[in-house]
C-alpha cells in the first residue's frame, strides 16, 4: 500500500465511504498533493454529500441520512484541488515577477 493511500485511509477512517471507492485510483490522481491538500480534498468530498442531503431535504424531507462518499465525490474534489493549486502556483509566479 502506498503512502498516499495510507494517508487517505487515515483521513477517511471516521467518514462514511462507499465500499466501491478505490483509494488506489485516488492516490494516483493526487500525485504531488501534500497531506494538508489530501485532508482538504476529502473535506470537500464529504461536503458534497452534505449538500446533496440539504437539497434532498428541501425536495423531500423523508431522507434522514447523509449518503456515503462516492468515487465521483472524490474525483470532483481532486479536480477542484488541482484547479486551486494551479491558480495558486500561477499567482505566486506572477507575484514574484512583479517584485
Amino acid at each position: 500500500m502506498g503512502q498516499r493511500e495510507q494517508i487517505l485511509k487515515l483521513i477517511l477512517e471516521n467518514e462514511s465511504v462507499d465500499h466501491s471507492v478505490n483509494l488506489v485510483d485516488v492516490s494516483r490522481e493526487t500525485d504531488g498533493f501534500s497531506g494538508s491538500d489530501l485532508r482538504e480534498m476529502c473535506r470537500d468530498a464529504a461536503l458534497l454529500c452534505v449538500r446533496d442531503f440539504v437539497h434532498a431535504q428541501n425536495d423531500s424531507p423523508t431522507e434522514d441520512f447523509i449518503r456515503p462518499i462516492h468515487q465521483s465525490d472524490l474525483q470532483k474534489a481532486v479536480g477542484k484541488m488541482k484547479k486551486s493549486k494551479m491558480a495558486g502556483g500561477h499567482g505566486g509566479l506572477l507575484h514574484a515577477a512583479l517584485d
